[in-house]
């Protein structure tokens, strides 16, 4: 019941229990589902009885009651980051990736392939929007292999944003019920698809201020010396800092989505 009323009390769900377990049954088959189609009309009905709100907290809390009680697993949950110092690498390889993996996500083995990925500035584009990439927990992996600042592009995350509170949901159930036709859309999504959701487009003041009335820290970077790795949970709210001019950023980088194994 607790969590049939929490999910009445901020969305327009069915008020029959029958009905929100069906609700809750597509909602489960839809985990991970990449983007939801605003061109849909079947879609958009459902979202405003809460299927996106629903496949957001389904897949939380199916990926978070995995994470094991290492000291790692806590810093995941608890910021949606996990910051290792010193890191050793050879060929791209991480050479203690199976321990990493191990502490974090309760993953025996594991081969991540990262990949190099530089830029100089000036640079700026839509990754310096504050944005979270999709419904369900994302990991992506960052590891500077120079000293990154927030001159250089460094990576910059809401601290706790990963965690779906109620104004989080608020925040995300407004958009998932726009349609095509509102034009409020486009301040959020490209070509009208529930991917990545930017938390005010191209407005610097609007999307600081939308972070704090949702109650999560500034989206603060991440500054560390080369050989730092980061691994983040992209469902919460984050952006690459701008590349002033002069200034280079050098990272390894991957993206392995929503482990299947974890």
């Amino acid at each position: 019941m607790e969590f049939f009323d929490f999910i009445n009390d901020i969305i327009d769900v069915p008020n029959t229990q029958k009905a929100f377990k069906i609700l809750v049954d597509i909602a489960s088959k839809n985990t991970n589902k990449k983007y939801i189609n605003y061109k849909d009309d079947n879609e958009i009905k459902l979202n405003k009885k809460g299927l996106y709100i629903l496949i957001n907290l389904i897949n939380y809390k199916s990926f978070y009651d995995k994470i094991p009680d290492t000291d790692q697993g806590k810093e995941l949950k608890y910021n949606g980051f996990v910051v290792i110092k010193n890191i050793k690498v050879i060929k791209h390889k991480i050479v203690n990736i199976n321990e990493i993996c191990k502490n974090i996500f309760n993953i025996n083995d594991a081969s991540v392939s990262l990949k190099e990925h530089k830029l100089v500035g000036p640079h700026s584009d839509s990754q310096n929007q504050i944005h979270m990439d999709r419904a369900h927990p994302t990991i992506k992996w960052f590891l500077y292999t120079n000293n990154v600042s927030a001159k250089n592009g460094a990576f910059c995350y809401s601290k706790g944003s990963h965690v779906p509170t109620k104004e989080k949901l608020q925040f995300l159930y407004k958009i998932s019920c726009m349609t095509h036709k509102n034009k409020e859309i486009n301040q959020h999504l490209d070509k009208h698809a529930l991917g990545a959701i930017r938390v005010a487009k191209n407005n610097k003041i609007m999307e600081t201020k939308m972070i704090e009335q949702m109650k999560f820290e500034p989206c603060n970077p991440l500054e560390y010396d080369s050989y730092t790795l980061i691994i983040a949970d992209t469902s919460g709210f984050h952006k690459r800092g701008v590349i002033n001019k002069g200034e280079k950023r050098t990272v390894l980088l991957n993206q392995i989505g929503f482990p299947k194994n974890v």
